[in-house]
């Protein structure tokens, strides 16, 4: 069997693969913005539709205040959607698209179609930052392809290195090694590491 060192040997390591992948994720391993031009420049586009959607939708709330059409004072959450809650003898003063009603029935939930406009681009720009990662993720993959023998190794490596690691740290909390069997077989004091665990007493 390899000794521990052996194991290290047969560890990946690919310093252009890891500049690379440094350059696509931070440090809470999120798609960086500058993981490609094209990523910048759809996320630029997002956050200016972003803003624009909670601009507009502030001013709609606004506009159905002035016109005493609504039924609560606030801009409402419903799906996971703002809405405006309008009181329902005047939801046919407001365009967009009804979403629900309270249980009593006296307030609709509508989404304003200022606002739904707005939401239909963000979900094309949504789409395009998601192809876009995919892209760059898959281009990513392709640089590490041609060592596909190599990392399964490393990754066996890593597992073997971190079992021997977890032996020697149990050994050393129960202050005991593991057995060498031979044909003779001559135990004094010895320890079973599973009734230590459970607090039995041997």
């Amino acid at each position: 069997k390899n000794s521990w060192l052996e194991e290290l040997n047969e560890f990946y390591l690919n310093s252009s693969a890891l500049k690379k992948i440094k350059s696509i994720f931070d440090q809470n391993w999120e798609i960086r913005n500058s993981a490609s031009k094209n990523l910048k420049k759809i996320r630029s586009d997002k956050n200016r539709l972003e803003n624009n959607l909670e601009k507009v939708m502030i001013t709609c709330y606004k506009k159905a205040k002035k016109n005493g059409l609504l039924h609560e004072e606030n801009i409402q959450l419903f799906d996971n959607r703002k809405v405006l809650s309008i009181s329902a003898s005047n939801k046919r003063k407001i365009k967009g698209a009804i979403y629900g009603q309270s249980q009593t029935g006296k307030a609709i939930y509508i989404e304003p179609i200022e606002v739904i406009n707005i939401r239909n681009e963000l979900q094309e720009i949504y789409f395009r930052e998601s192809n876009e990662i995919n892209r760059i993720l898959l281009e990513l993959t392709d640089v590490f392809r041609p060592d596909l023998d190599k990392i399964i190794k490393g990754y066996s490596a890593l597992i073997n290195l971190d079992k021997f690691a977890a032996k020697a740290y149990l050994a050393y909390e129960m202050d005991s090694i593991i057995p060498i069997f031979s044909d003779q077989i001559n135990i004094t004091n010895g320890k079973n590491p599973i009734l230590l665990l459970q607090n039995k007493k041997i």
